[in-house]
């Protein structure tokens, strides 16, 4: 099956029985949704290597996954993109090839993560764009992008000294809120 029309959602029912996605190595299109939530052995994502699109992708509560590998082909997000309490995740360079997310992007809570260089081909956000809670100490990796059609929060990144990375950022449709960095 290379199709998956309805979408997708990945949730361990017994503790860690859910290791890998390898089982999705030939899906080249998810409809609607891809849901990988809460699943505390699952540290291999390179399964969704063929994905180039998506309408929506949430990675929430997945704390033995230290990176996005096999998100390496991602371009492009329709609907949303939330990325969050991953525990374990260390870095997102896999994302380096995402370059428009037509809705909203939630950025928050993986501790470990300290730089968000793997966002560097990120032209555009069409939504809200929330950083919130991270230990991240710039905004480097923002440098391509230039448009944020509603609002850019940067909440509770209390190690974040400076703003650079946001220099090409000609545009935020509605607020810029910084509070609790």
């Amino acid at each position: 099956c290379t199709t998956a029309p309805f979408g997708i959602f990945i949730k361990e029912s017994i503790a860690g029985n859910i290791k890998n996605l390898d089982s999705l190595k030939y899906l080249k299109s998810i409809g609607i949704a891809l849901i990988i939530y809460q699943n505390s052995a699952l540290a291999d994502i390179s399964g969704l290597i063929q994905i180039t699109s998506l309408d929506t992708l949430v990675i929430i509560l997945n704390n033995a996954l230290t990176n996005l590998n096999g998100l390496d082909n991602l371009t492009y997000i329709q609907d949303y993109l939330e990325i969050y309490a991953n525990q374990g995740l260390i870095e997102i360079s896999n994302l380096s090839k995402l370059q428009k997310i037509d809705g909203n992007f939630r950025f928050g809570a993986n501790f470990k993560v300290k730089n968000i260089k793997g966002l560097k081909s990120l032209t555009s956000i069409n939504g809200n764009f929330i950083l919130t809670t991270l230990k991240i100490t710039s905004l480097e990796g923002l440098g391509s992008l230039n448009n944020i059609g509603l609002n850019l929060v940067i909440d509770d990144i209390d190690s974040l000294t400076s703003l650079t990375g946001l220099e090409e950022l000609k545009k935020i449709g509605l607020h810029l809120r910084i509070r609790n960095n």
